[in-house]
């Protein structure tokens, strides 16, 4: 079995990570953490001179490189790969899902504002209602 599990860094992450893991000791499957960066609308700073997406990104990649490194520590009988895409979150998910062909998605309903959700929905909803496979909603 195929588990995508995409993470935005938060406890609810690491809560869909667990039920993640606990699917694949069971099912004998791999997980694939996903982590989507989506690019900052603001791109520069005119004072400063300097583009700051590169900044941005290589501090998301780090964080995503250390938050793997804690949560697979110790972690033994299940192969876990790490993938760092640049794109608009759902879409992304959903991509990758139907590219690659993975049986289950792995997500955490991480928490927003009620006006937010009215206004923007959640990537997690968004991926509910698009994904080629099925999707374990974690809270």
């Amino acid at each position: 079995m195929k588990i995508l599990c995409p993470i935005d860094l938060s406890e609810t992450s690491r809560s869909a990570f667990r039920q993640a893991v606990h699917i694949a000791q069971c099912e004998g499957g791999s997980i694939t953490l996903l982590r989507v960066h989506q690019p900052n609308a603001v791109t520069s700073i005119e004072d400063l001179g300097e583009d700051l997406q590169p900044i941005l990104e290589r501090g998301d990649r780090a964080a995503f490189k250390e938050w793997v490194e804690e949560e697979t520590a110790g972690l033994e009988g299940v192969k876990v790969e790490e993938r760092f895409v640049i794109a608009e979150p759902a879409s992304a998910i959903v991509d990758v899902a139907e590219e690659e062909g993975y049986d289950l998605i792995v997500i955490g309903n991480k928490g927003r504002s009620a006006v937010n959700r009215f206004l923007l929905g959640s990537v997690s909803n968004k991926v509910v209602h698009h994904a080629p496979c099925n999707v374990l909603l974690v809270r």
